[in-house]
């Protein structure tokens, strides 16, 4: 029976599972009949993320889907050889998860969230909608590595629309 590791990079519970369960289930494989999944949460710390994916090349899963960048990230760096789903990773070539979305290359494939690319929309947004705006703050992780080209895309639409930005980064949840 094929085995899927599945690494979530927040905690349990999460939207994630259920949805992955039922679009297996629409494509025939039911969890447990015709398909083992080793479902693993790492509650937003890189550190686990990075044990579990460990953990699950150690369990010789067949394929990773990883959920969000960090988990992407975490898969990468203990395996070469299991193909690796992102599902989805923020803004991959730039964070290095992939060489470019027509060639991915390595071991890694799957969904982009490309929301990286909509700063200059969102803040011409706000502009539109808060007359006089001045200054707008971003809030992202620290330790993810989507993080970096979404703040700079803020960053570089802030220049062009005459607005200050703030980052605001976070280490976690709390």
């Amino acid at each position: 029976m094929p085995r899927i590791g599945v690494l979530i990079a927040e905690s349990a519970p999460h939207p994630f599972t259920e949805a992955f369960r039922s679009g297996m289930r629409e494509l025939g494989y039911v969890e447990g009949q015709n398909i083992a999944i080793e479902w693993r949460y790492a509650d937003a710390l890189y550190a686990r993320a990075v044990e579990i994916a460990t953990e699950l090349v150690q369990l010789k899963v067949d394929v990773i889907a990883a959920h969000h960048t960090p988990a992407v990230k975490a898969s990468m760096s203990v395996t070469s050889t299991i193909p690796i789903v992102m599902a989805p990773a923020g803004a991959p070539v730039q964070a290095g998860l992939i060489k470019s979305l027509a060639q991915p290359g390595g071991n890694v494939t799957g969904l982009s969230s490309m929301e990286a690319e909509l700063g200059t929309k969102r803040l011409q947004l706000l502009v539109d909608m808060i007359p006089g705006l001045k200054r707008v703050a971003v809030l992202g992780a620290r330790t993810d590595p989507f993080t970096r080209p979404y703040v700079q895309d803020f960053q570089d639409a802030a220049v062009r629309l005459g607005l200050r930005l703030q980052p605001v980064l976070v280490d976690g949840p709390r």
